[in-house]
């Protein structure tokens, strides 16, 4: 069963390899290669705890609520860890990086349209039931990914030349307030400037591909911000 479920995966990977390779980069190839071969082995040693689940008359809502919570924090942390499966996770992959939204809406966005497509099979009540567990697996995956916060502060060393420019990207995004402060490298005792950055946490994707296109090297730190305080435009 093992090698069955590794031959038919690997058919699978083969163009996600190829797609991977020109758009996502080499070390996504060898992430996913990884994750191709790991997924159903775990499958297979899984497999008897499986049968020994009996939902009996459970309702089915109740099984895709768990179900859709339980596969979006496995897959979160799939993602998380660098890794993938090697299946549509690639497609989901490269909407996250040109579209520059979450891991979790992209996968979304995916699984509804092959939940759409499965309409040709299914009823609409099994569809509508696998809607909500795309949502739910989008929301858990999100969470694990990008935290409970609201907010994201960025901490962002940029040298005197792009530092302009980070802060115009900055600032340009709605909803994104930032700090310029003067910095010395600690070990160069170079002038930098340190530049802090609070956004919400579903900009995230959006800063940091952006970062990424203005400096491909790049140093910044990323943290949750549960309470940001400022004052109305009207106290000022």
């Amino acid at each position: 069963i093992y090698l069955s479920i590794i031959i038919k995966k690997w058919f699978v990977i083969r163009v996600n390899i190829i797609i991977s390779y020109f758009f996502l980069g080499i070390n996504d190839v060898k992430n996913q290669i990884i994750g191709a071969l790991i997924y159903p082995l775990f499958i297979k040693l899984t497999l008897p705890i499986a049968n020994l689940i009996d939902f009996g008359n459970l309702e089915m809502i109740v099984i895709a609520v768990f179900g859709g919570i339980l596969a979006g924090i496995g897959s979160g942390l799939i993602y998380k860890s660098g890794y993938s499966t090697g299946g549509t996770d690639v497609i989901g992959l490269l909407i996250c990086k040109y579209s520059k939204i979450s891991m979790g809406n992209a996968m979304m966005f995916v699984d509804i349209c092959i939940v759409i497509i499965g309409k040709i099979v299914f009823s609409w009540e099994i569809v509508m039931y696998a809607i909500v567990v795309a949502y739910l697996i989008s929301i858990a995956t999100d969470k694990i990914l990008l935290g409970i916060s609201n907010s994201k502060a960025f901490y962002i060393v940029a040298d005197n030349k792009k530092d302009t420019i980070i802060k115009e990207f900055l600032n340009s995004l709605p909803g994104v307030g930032c700090t310029v402060m003067n910095a010395l490298g600690g070990y160069s005792n170079d002038k930098q400037t340190l530049i802090l950055a609070v956004a919400p946490t579903k900009s995230y994707f959006i800063i940091k591909e952006g970062l990424k296109e203005i400096d491909e090297d790049i140093f910044y730190l990323v943290c949750d911000s549960y309470e940001v305080i400022h004052k109305d435009d009207s106290d000022d």
